[in-house]
């Protein structure tokens, strides 16, 4: 058994853009060819004429551009009444996207205000920091360590 594989292209088996293109472009023709027919047939039943309208909606279209079936005024109205409840169709379904609230200061800004050490360093509570003392020192009241607990000379 041979554990090298031969690798494959990422798309295989996938519709191409070309593909989804021609599809979309069927559909579209469809749906337009039906919502022409549809505003005709409907424009013909709320007119009230007595022509007779094709079943076949392609041989319908063909007759009102030749001339020998009119296309009422009533189908005009129909076919923006429909393209219209498309595109609010359309426009509800478009997702809104909302961005989280940025924040007022980034941390760079923080950085340049404040410097380093109060950007880095734990949030302030209100309590007074005090420096942490070695081991070992005692302040004085000139705030100078001494070696010993007794307040000797290091020296």
């Amino acid at each position: 058994m041979n554990a090298t594989r031969t690798r494959t292209s990422a798309d295989a088996g996938a519709a191409g853009a070309s593909a989804t293109l021609q599809l979309s472009l069927v559909f579209g023709f469809a749906a337009l060819v039906g919502a022409a027919y549809g505003a005709l047939r409907a424009g013909h039943a709320l007119s009230g004429t007595e022509t007779p309208v094709p079943d076949n909606p392609f041989q319908a279209l063909i007759e009102v551009t030749d001339g020998t079936l009119v296309w009422p005024f009533a189908s005009t109205l129909v076919l923006i009444a429909a393209a219209a409840v498309l595109v609010l169709f359309l426009i509800g379904l478009t997702p809104t996207r909302r961005r989280a609230p940025r924040p007022t200061t980034t941390a760079n800004k923080r950085w340049l205000i404040d410097g380093p050490a109060v950007a880095l360093s734990a949030p302030v509570t209100g309590k007074t920091f005090a420096f942490p003392r070695p081991p070992g020192a005692v302040f004085s009241l000139d705030s100078t360590p001494t070696a010993g607990r007794d307040g000797g000379d290091a020296a």
